[in-house]
């Protein structure tokens, strides 16, 4: 999975993703779109190919008013 591209895990109400996404060096593109993320770990800031990241509506809890 080192040579993986592309990471779409959207919409899946993961509230953390593992140390080991620093594995994937030829990672270009992670969408963590519409989940439950407090913070991305520092190691994804490290990954050398990431071109695009995509973090939006993320939150930590479900909005109680919607």
């Amino acid at each position: 999975m080192r040579a993986l591209k592309q990471l779409n895990i959207g919409q899946n109400r993961i509230t953390s993703l593992p140390p080991a996404i620093a594995q994937l060096r030829a990672l270009k593109k992670l969408s963590v779109s519409q989940n439950r993320l407090a913070a991305l770990p520092d190691v994804v800031g490290d990954l050398p190919a990431l071109e695009v990241l995509q973090v939006i509506k993320s939150s930590t809890a479900p909005n109680p008013m919607h």
